[in-house]
């Protein structure tokens, strides 16, 4: 099976069932290449090992949140497109 796209999409979220939500929603449209992650204190060292397509980043963590991380990633990563996700208002 061949992944699409080229480099993985990576969901950031801290709530492992809306992570599988995610990313059977996205499989289930054709997008197979899908890596998850739980921590947010992992996300800038999975950037520094690998590119990445595109980051759905929850605004709400504990440990770094994605409020937090959203101007890391951006600073040291313009050219990853990331879409912000939370269930709070």
């Amino acid at each position: 099976m061949e992944l699409f796209p080229e480099y993985p999409v990576l969901i950031v979220d801290n709530e492992k069932n809306y992570l599988s939500s995610v990313e059977f929603e996205l499989l289930s449209n054709g997008i197979t290449n899908v890596e998850c992650c739980q921590d947010s204190m992992e996300v800038m060292t999975r950037l520094n090992k690998k590119p990445y397509s595109l980051i759905l980043l929850d605004l709400i963590m504990p440990g770094i949140s994605g409020k937090e991380l959203l101007p890391q990633i951006v600073t040291k990563y313009p050219g990853i497109p990331v879409i912000v996700i939370t269930g709070a208002f």
